[in-house]
């Protein structure tokens, strides 16, 4: 068999069988991973402590993945980075409003069943020191 011979099937299999074989390669080294919850979208804080503490009574999350940007849902509240660890959320408010106004408030929670339970803390506010949170998805 000649050089030129062979040189058409090895041409195909480069060009064809290498992107075959990294695709099948791709998708069995995907099969254990698993999407983050969607949880993008106002948030309506239960009454109470935690609503004063975080200056509103919304909080909004944008979402890329396990990426997070969550702010009160107030006129001039500053956005911070947050992430989701499964369904674990850590994150820092900086409420423009209430008596915690301008202090960073670390929110720690998990969602479940549309609802986000956790505990907001800081230190710079001593009546919101640790403060049980409760928030639904805002229906609209």
């Amino acid at each position: 068999m000649s050089v030129a011979r062979l040189r058409a099937p090895l041409v195909y299999l480069a060009l064809v069988g290498l992107p075959v074989a990294g695709l099948i390669g791709v998708l069995r080294a995907g099969t254990g991973l698993e999407a983050p919850p969607a949880i993008a979208g106002e948030w309506v804080l239960e009454a109470g402590a935690a609503s004063t503490c975080a200056g509103t009574e919304r909080i909004a999350i944008e979402q890329s993945g396990r990426f997070l940007q969550v702010r009160s849902a107030t006129e001039g509240s500053e956005a911070t980075e947050a992430h989701l660890d499964g369904a674990r959320l850590a994150a820092t408010l900086r409420p423009a409003e209430g008596p915690c106004a301008g202090a960073a408030v670390a929110l720690e929670g998990s969602f479940a069943d549309g609802v986000l339970e956790g505990q907001l803390s800081t230190d710079a506010c001593p009546p919101c020191a640790s403060t049980p949170l409760r928030a639904r998805r805002a229906v609209e």
